[in-house]
C-alpha cells in the first residue's frame, strides 16, 4: 500500500475552523516532507486577507505550522515574494492588525534568518509590538551572539520600559552566548517588573549556566526581589525564584515561601511537603450566570458553572461587576486550541491581585469550555482562556469555570490584539 501524498484539493475540503487541526496533525507526522506548503500557503493567505475573521487563524496555524525541516532558501525566498503579494489585510485596525501584519513579519524573518520585517511591521502606537517581535526572531536565530546583542540592547533602550517588549528581550537574551548575554542580563536584573522578574529568572533556569557566571550580589537580590512585592502579581516569578534558588544552593534567599498558603510555591520548595488549601476564599454569591463579551470580532455569551468551581466563578462574577474586563485584549490566540484573555497587563502576567485556592474539577476542557489558567495550583486570577478545540490534555489541570453557549463562531475570528470591549450580565432569555 502506496503512502498518502496531501495536495490542495485535500485542503480544499477543510473548513476554516478545522484547518488549524489538519496542519498540526500533518505537520508533525511522516508526510510533513511532501506537503504542497507554498500552494496551501498561497490558498489559506488570500483568504485570510480578504475575510481575516473567517480565514486569519486557520492561515496562522499553517504559516507557524511549517516545520523547521521543510525550509529552505529557495522556498523561503518563494514563500516571502507570496506575502508580499497578497492584498492588505482588510476589515482590522490597531492592535489586531498590528499583530497580524507583525506575526507575518516574524514568518519571514524566521523563514530567511533576518530582522528586517519585525524591525518595521508597525510604527506609532503599535511600534512596541515591533519591537517585542523583533526580539523574538532574534532569540530564535542561531549565531552571530555579538551583533544579536546589540540589536537586543538597542530593542530594551528603545522600549522605554514597556514590559512586554522587555520580558521578549529577557528571554531571548538568554539564548545569546555568556559573554553577551551577562551584560544585557544584568541591566535587566535591575529592574523590578513582576512579569520580566518572571521572564528574565526562568530564563535563567533554563541556563544555569549565564545564572552561575553573574554576579552573586545582583543575582541574589534577582532571587528576593519577587517575595519584596505583593504576593499575588509576583507568584510566577516567585516560583521561578524558589526554582533557580535550589540549583544555586541558595534556598535561604527564599525561604519566606515556606509561610505561604499557596501550594504552587510551598511544593515547589519542598517537593514532599503535604500542602492543604489556604482558608475558603469567596464562594458563589448566587448572582448571574450568563456573561456576554462584546470584542472587535463580535459578541458570544458565556455561561458560568458555580459547581466546578465557585471561588473561581465567584471572581469572574466580581470582575464582571466592577467593569474590569472593559478595554482589555486578548493577548494569547493559539490557533485550534485556546483563546486567552483578560489581563490588565495584556501579556499573560497579570490579572492575580490575591492568590485564589484552585479547584479542579472532572469536567471535559471540550470546544467552547472556558478554564482559568494558572501558573500552578493557587495562581489563578481574572484571566480566562476558551478552548476552540477539543483539548483533553487539559482536563482536570485548570479550573473549569463554564461554557460559551452563543457565538463560538466569533470566539473562532477572535485574533491576537482584540478588544474586550465590554463584558456584561445577560438574562437567560437574551
Amino acid at each position: 500500500m502506496g503512502s498518502w501524498t496531501p495536495t490542495l484539493d485535500d485542503l480544499s475540503t477543510v473548513t476554516a475552523h478545522a484547518t488549524p487541526a489538519l496542519v498540526r496533525s500533518l505537520a508533525e507526522g511522516t508526510v510533513a516532507a511532501s506537503i504542497p506548503w507554498g500552494e496551501w500557503m498561497t490558498f489559506v493567505a488570500r483568504r485570510a486577507r480578504l475575510a481575516p475573521r473567517l480565514w486569519g487563524n486557520a492561515w496562522r496555524a499553517l504559516r507557524d505550522g511549517i516545520p523547521e525541516s521543510a525550509i529552505t532558501a529557495t522556498n523561503a525566498t518563494a514563500w516571502t515574494a507570496m506575502v508580499d503579494a497578497l492584498p492588505r489585510v482588510r476589515g482590522l485596525s490597531g492592535d489586531a492588525l498590528a499583530w497580524f501584519e507583525c506575526e507575518d513579519a516574524f514568518a519571514i524573518d524566521r523563514w530567511t534568518g533576518r530582522t528586517e520585517r519585525t524591525g518595521r511591521c508597525a510604527s506609532g502606537s503599535e511600534g512596541w509590538i515591533a519591537l517585542t517581535m523583533r526580539a523574538r526572531v532574534l532569540g530564535k536565530m542561531r549565531g552571530g551572539d555579538a551583533a544579536r546583542a546589540r540589536e537586543l540592547t538597542n530593542i530594551r533602550r528603545e522600549a522605554q520600559g514597556r514590559a512586554q517588549v522587555l520580558c521578549e528581550v529577557a528571554t531571548s537574551a538568554c539564548s545569546l552566548a555568556r559573554a553577551q548575554a551577562l551584560p544585557l542580563l544584568v541591566t535587566l536584573a535591575r529592574e523590578r517588573d513582576a512579569g520580566l522578574l518572571a521572564a528574565l529568572i526562568e530564563g535563567l533556569v533554563d541556563h544555569p549556566e549565564l545564572a552561575r557566571a553573574m554576579d552573586a550580589t545582583v543575582r541574589d537580590a534577582l532571587i528576593r526581589a519577587p517575595f519584596e512585592a505583593p504576593e499575588g502579581p509576583t507568584l510566577e516569578a516567585r516560583v521561578q525564584a524558589i526554582k533557580l534558588a535550589r540549583l544555586l544552593h541558595r534556598e535561604e534567599l527564599v525561604a519566606a515561601a515556606r509561610q505561604s498558603p499557596v501550594r504552587v510555591l510551598r511544593r515547589t520548595i519542598d517537593g514532599d511537603a503535604g500542602v492543604i488549601p489556604g482558608p475558603p476564599g469567596q464562594m458563589d454569591d448566587g448572582g448571574a450566570t450568563r456573561v456576554r463579551f462584546v470584542t472587535d470580532a463580535g459578541s458570544f455569551v458565556i455561561e458560568l458553572d458555580a459547581l466546578s468551581a465557585a471561588r473561581a466563578v465567584a471572581n469572574v462574577r466580581a470582575v464582571v461587576r466592577e467593569r474590569r474586563y472593559d478595554g482589555l485584549r486578548w493577548h494569547r490566540v493559539v490557533s485550534g486550541f485556546v483563546t486567552q484573555g483578560g489581563d490588565p497587563r495584556g501579556d499573560g502576567y497579570g490579572g492575580t491581585d490575591v492568590p485564589v485556592p484552585t479547584e479542579l474539577a472532572l469536567r471535559p476542557f471540550d470546544r467552547g469550555a472556558v478554564g482559568v489558567p494558572l501558573a500552578g495550583l493557587d495562581t489563578g486570577g481574572m484571566q480566562l482562556f476558551i478552548v476552540t478545540a477539543d483539548a483533553p490534555s487539559l482536563d482536570a489541570r485548570f479550573p473549569w469555570v463554564g461554557r460559551v453557549v452563543q457565538g463560538m463562531e466569533v470566539v473562532d475570528g477572535v485574533l491576537p490584539g482584540d478588544r474586550i470591549v465590554r463584558a456584561e450580565f445577560v438574562d437567560a432569555s437574551d
